[in-house]
């Protein structure tokens, strides 16, 4: 076996610059290497971060899908036919009501509201008023004269009532009182 010929040591003085700039830029290459390791670490570090939040993402979906799917199955016949029978016209109808309900609430607890109020007041008073007819009745029945006309005038209303078109003299008659 021959052993190779053994170089000139000038050809070596000559290659130790080349030799030294390889091992520089092996050092380098060896930095961006390490480098671009700490980069990839990072990433895959902001990988797992982003993994770990989309699981917990994924896991609130799911209850809420869980939560939410048997309603949302059984309203498939209404939203089917209420798709089937929306229009346009519909939708703005029902937006002008939904956007005029406040107003309207508003306005029935302002005004209608304290009108009902008023009318638990009016009740009493109406009974009163009713009591007074009756005792202005009586006293105008023990008045002369006064039997005769009222017989005339239930007469009026019995003719009235039986649809008697000759009847012309009606409670409301002013002739109707006369003697």
């Amino acid at each position: 076996m021959r052993l190779p010929p053994v170089p000139d040591p000038r050809e070596l003085l000559a290659l130790l610059p080349r030799a030294a700039a390889l091992v520089g830029d092996a050092e380098r290459l060896l930095a961006d290497a390490a480098g671009l390791v700490a980069r990839v670490e990072q990433t895959r570090q902001a990988a797992h971060d982003v993994v770990v939040r989309v699981e917990a993402t994924a896991a609130r979906a799911d209850r809420l899908v869980l939560l939410v799917q048997d309603p949302l199955v059984r309203l498939v016949p209404l939203l089917e036919q209420l798709a089937d029978r929306a229009d346009p016209e519909l939708a703005r109808s029902l937006r002008t009501v939904v956007e005029q309900a406040p107003a309207l609430l508003e306005s029935w607890q302002d005004d209608a509201v304290p009108l009902l109020d008023q009318l638990a007041t009016v009740s009493p008073d109406l009974r009163d008023l009713l009591a007074a007819s009756r005792e202005l009745n009586e006293m105008l029945g023990h008045l002369p004269g006064m039997g005769r006309a009222r017989k005339r005038v239930e007469e009026a209303r019995d003719d009235a009532d039986q649809g008697d078109p000759a009847a012309t003299d009606g409670p409301d008659d002013p002739g109707a009182l006369k003697d």
